[in-house]
């Protein structure tokens, strides 16, 4: 018999997870389950000359990921450098994958393009040995000497999934900028329940979908603005799910420039997979800001034994808060059938136990009108 266990997604920060390849070894026992950071651009007595981005190319399932995806972690949680990540849930989202392969021919997973593929770090066979590698790569990166631009970037929520993204870059050097810009959407924590790495964690800084990607020339001295709304809710990872599910306290939004210049590389060293890296030159992370919803957890009864397709209507109620500051718009509540507190792709989602909710008032209780077929 398992437990049933909630997960709320939508509005609920209270119960969001926090939590071909290479190489063969025995899975690690315990990889790290979430971020700590609480720096955007962590930075602790490491002088680099502008914040390190890591392209990392996975899918799910592949124990060989869960190594490089858990060195990812550490390192961010160490907190020892300016460097943001993403990760590239490849067979989940065909934006992602289309972005991987065009970009950097991946054709091999673990894959990790550090700086628009100044360095490629491909394979893992432990989480310390990819963290070895990948600290390696991020100093080489660090060392470099990119174009002398600054980069702001706000994020603005709005009243569901949606959100005001501001972003300016300004050429400092002598001569014209000619490069490309692209503002990647993540989550922190993905939260649908399939996009796990070999062990079924679930993938952080997980890409969702670009708010800007285009080419720009900007002549010396010049700053450059674009102002986006961007809506998880029109937006979806092109298998027929939208992201109206997402809440800002998972979301990051990290914006990029690269140099317009072509150097030949291989996502495969030394001889397979060729592409053009375009070199990063800055990037910057946020999280969006705003007036939020604080929906709670009222109270919420269910059976403390279940099998797959028992039918448990009437066994399962659940109440909602919301303890904000705005209005809570609309949102689903899932159900699952789960080991432990951890929703990996080996729980269960119950029949018919994915339940929208139309919102929750400022103040106001909701309780959740499960249906009768709930099994």
């Amino acid at each position: 018999m398992r437990k049933t266990l909630l997960r709320v997604t939508g509005l609920c920060a209270l119960t969001m997870l926090l939590a071909g390849s290479i190489a063969a070894q025995s899975l690690p026992s315990d990889p790290s389950d979430g971020l700590t950071s609480t720096g955007l651009n962590p930075l602790e007595g490491r002088l680099l000359t502008h914040s390190v981005l890591s392209d990392f190319g996975s899918p799910t399932g592949s124990p060989f990921c869960t190594y490089g995806h858990g060195a990812l972690k550490e390192i961010w949680n160490d907190g020892n450098y300016p460097f943001h990540y993403i990760s590239f849930v490849t067979n989940k989202n065909t934006t992602a994958g289309s972005y991987m392969s065009s970009q950097y021919s991946l054709i091999a997973t673990p894959d990790n393009f550090f700086d628009g593929g100044y360095g490629v770090v491909i394979g893992a066979g432990s989480i310390p040995s990819a963290k070895a590698n990948y600290e390696a790569a991020i100093n080489s990166c660090g060392a470099r000497t990119p174009w002398d631009i600054d980069m702001t970037l706000t994020a603005e929520w709005g009243t569901g999934a949606d959100m005001q993204i501001d972003l300016t870059v300004t050429n400092n050097a002598a001569s014209q900028y000619n490069g490309y810009v692209r503002v990647f959407i993540v989550e922190k924590v993905a939260t649908i329940a399939s996009w796990g790495d070999g062990t079924g964690n679930p993938y952080t800084m997980a890409f969702l979908d670009f708010a800007v990607n285009t080419a720009v020339s900007i002549n010396a001295g010049v700053t450059q603005p674009w102002s986006v709304v961007w809506d998880g809710a029109l937006n979806g990872d092109g298998y027929g799910n939208t992201f109206d599910f997402i809440t800002p306290d998972n979301i990051m939004v990290i914006a990029a420039a690269y140099e317009g210049t072509a150097y030949p590389k291989y996502s495969y060293p030394p001889n397979q997979g060729p592409f053009n890296a375009y070199y990063l030159d800055e990037s910057i992370g946020v999280e969006p800001t705003g007036e939020f919803p604080d929906i709670e957890i009222v109270s919420f009864t269910a059976p403390t034994q279940a099998d797959p397709g028992e039918n448990v209507y009437g066994q399962v109620d659940l109440t909602l808060g919301n303890d904000g500051v705005a209005d809570a718009s609309s949102f689903y509540v899932s159900v699952y059938i789960s080991e432990d507190d951890d929703i990996t792709t080996d729980d269960h989602l119950l029949v018919d136990g994915r339940v929208f909710v139309a919102g929750v008032p400022i103040g106001g209780n909701v309780n959740v009108p499960f249906p009768s077929t709930l099994a």
